[in-house]
């Protein structure tokens, strides 16, 4: 799974960024206290700084903090973790020392019992307060030669199941207490911090092994990437921009060219061997057809940027279509009655189980209702379809041989059903945006969802409003001719979150290039509560920070603008200062 990747120009910005992100975590938490691991290192130090400037983000919280690796030196010393944390923010802003847990350093002690005195210690605050893990978030760096939480390239230390163990350094051979591979996994979150130039390449390479098809023991070359790719949720918070796509190797491109969709017309030349074999032209029609499609497609894709992500699904199979009579006769020779009367629907139940196969691998997927996860499994499920319906056909019709060219003809035709119908769509909502439309209303519905002192904003909302193209609420539509707004506002709840009832806050009426209209807002709040699965897809939750910048950089549509300046004022200030149920409570 690909880590979030959360992008700033500056360490000091990447502080602000991870320290709002804290704050969202802890608001979302089931219980309390909230438990943080912190590294070691310089990257943290500007984190540090940060806290010190704004000690509201741990002072106004139930936050406990313990760390990810500690050498054993005194606390005075520089080398110390702990003691570099305590002179940085801590001891300034004069944070509860309860709440802090260094892993201590007690003169003439082993590092075997520094090891096990720190796992007894994580063990009883665990017990102590019920948590199902003892830490909420573990925030880990990642060092230039790949290491992570003192885990150094080289060390075997996979198998051990407490929460921290002793490492020690490969080139200075100092011993110290880490947190283990284990504990990582365990952790519900884990965010990457990572800032500098220097180790571009690095966090290019660790990203690459934890997501990639590497086994893991290639991945565990480096432990950063072995520990990103074990953690339950993996997050980066970071300065540095990964090379693009114009950097690829040359794996890459030879990749990018067998992907690529205009190579579907060399399925015509294996015709040619068909016909040797006495099979005729029967496929000759379909597959030139299909590389006039391509052509049309590929000029419509660079005008409306279609994804060809679930064709690549099955270029595989439509490669193998001219050869199927060809292959079984080779494989059956001797037999070529039964290649004869069952090669088609043997191909087209294959097909079907194929597209069962399809359907299962990628629930996953669809349960996170991305548009592209969506197009797969109706592609998947109309192949099925189509197969499953050919059979009975090819049956009752299996003395005819037309019937061949059937074959396909139907798999071409709903492989590219899909792409058909998303070319319709953005064509006629490239036309709506671009034609002007009759509003047959001056009055629009809108409704917010808003968590905390959040709203809820996606980019091009797919409304009534095509024209719009900034950020905006998603929901909105305008009453039509004889509608009154419960009407409009019936129609506008079929496609709002199940279980939850808009209410209505105020009406204004909206300036705009028509003359003005009267928009009636309504609101879901969420308080701060988990948000339903229906507003995890397609937008994000902007924050009143967020959105005071974005508004005078023209991101925001001009009607949320004006309806934002009540909203901050009432909704958004009194969940502000209301107490707040807590997700999963």
């Amino acid at each position: 799974m690909m880590p979030g990747y959360t992008y700033r120009p500056g360490p000091q910005e990447v502080a602000e960024a991870l320290s709002e992100r804290i704050i969202r975590l802890y608001d979302d938490a089931s219980s309390y206290p909230f438990s943080i691991a912190l590294s070691g290192g310089s990257t943290p130090k500007v984190l540090f700084d940060y806290w010190r400037a704004h000690p509201e983000v741990l002072q106004e919280r139930d936050i406990h903090f313990w760390w990810v690796d500690e050498r054993m030196v005194p606390v005075e010393s520089k080398d110390s973790n702990f003691g570099n944390a305590l002179r940085a923010v801590f001891d300034p802003i004069g944070y509860d020392s309860d709440k802090l847990h260094p892993i201590a350093y007690v003169e003439g002690q082993s590092i075997d019992e520094a090891v096990a005195k720190y796992n007894s210690e994580v063990e009883a605050f665990k017990k102590e307060y019920a948590k199902p893990e003892p830490f909420d978030l573990v925030i880990l760096g990642v060092g230039e030669d790949g290491h992570t939480s003192s885990l150094f390239p080289g060390q075997e230390l996979y198998d051990i199941d407490k929460d921290f163990l002793r490492s020690v350094h490969p080139v200075n051979g100092i011993e110290r207490v880490a947190l283990s591979y284990e504990g990582i996994r365990r952790a519900p979150k884990c965010i990457f911090h990572v800032t500098g130039a220097s180790k571009t390449d690095r966090l290019a390479e660790v990203i690459s092994l934890a997501v990639g098809k590497t086994s893991d023991i290639e991945t565990r070359r480096l432990p950063a990437a072995y520990a990103m790719r074990i953690a339950q949720k993996a997050e980066i918070f970071t300065d540095i921009k990964l090379p693009t796509s114009r950097k690829r190797g040359l794996s890459s491109h030879l990749l990018s060219g067998i992907l690529n969709p205009s190579l579907l017309w060399l399925s015509v030349l294996p015709i040619l061997l068909a016909e040797s074999e006495g099979f005729g032209l029967w496929g000759l029609t379909p597959h030139l057809c299909a590389a006039g499609l391509l052509i049309l497609f590929a000029v419509i894709q660079s005008l409306f940027r279609i994804n060809y992500r679930s064709l690549y699904a099955h270029l595989p199979l439509l490669l193998l279509i001219p050869f199927h009579k060809v292959i079984l006769v080779r494989l059956m020779e001797g037999m070529m009655s039964l290649s004869g009367n069952y090669s088609t629907p043997l191909l087209f139940g294959l097909i079907v189980v194929a597209s069962i196969w399809g359907i299962s691998s990628i629930r996953t997927c669809e349960l996170s209702k991305h548009p592209t996860c969506r197009e797969l499994l109706f592609s998947h499920r109309l192949m099925g379809a189509v197969a499953a319906l050919y059979l009975p056909l090819y049956i009752v019709l299996s003395g005819h041989t037309w019937m061949d060219g059937v074959l396909p003809a139907l798999l071409i035709v709903s492989v590219w059903a899909t792409h058909t119908l998303r070319i319709l769509g953005r064509a006629r909502r490239r036309a709506r945006t671009t034609i002007p439309t009759c509003i047959e209303s001056r009055q629009e519905v809108r409704v917010a969802i808003i968590r905390g002192q959040e709203v809820w904003l996606t980019p091009n909302p797919c409304t009534d409003r095509e024209e719009c193209r900034d950020y905006d609420l998603p929901f909105s539509t305008f009453i039509r001719s004889g509608e009154d707004r419960q009407t409009a506002l019936d129609r506008l709840k079929k496609r709002l979150p199940k279980g939850h009832n808009p209410k209505f806050l105020l009406r204004y009426n909206s300036d705009d290039n028509d003359g003005g209209h009267v928009v009636y807002l309504y609101v879901i709040n969420l308080g701060t509560e988990c948000p339903p699965p229906e507003v995890t897809v397609g937008g994000e939750f902007w924050c009143a920070r967020r959105i005071n910048e974005e508004i005078n950089k023209g991101m925001l549509s001009p009607v949320f603008k004006e309806e934002y300046q009540y909203l901050k004022h009432t909704i958004l200030l009194a969940n502000s200062i209301v107490s707040k149920r807590k997700c999963g409570a």
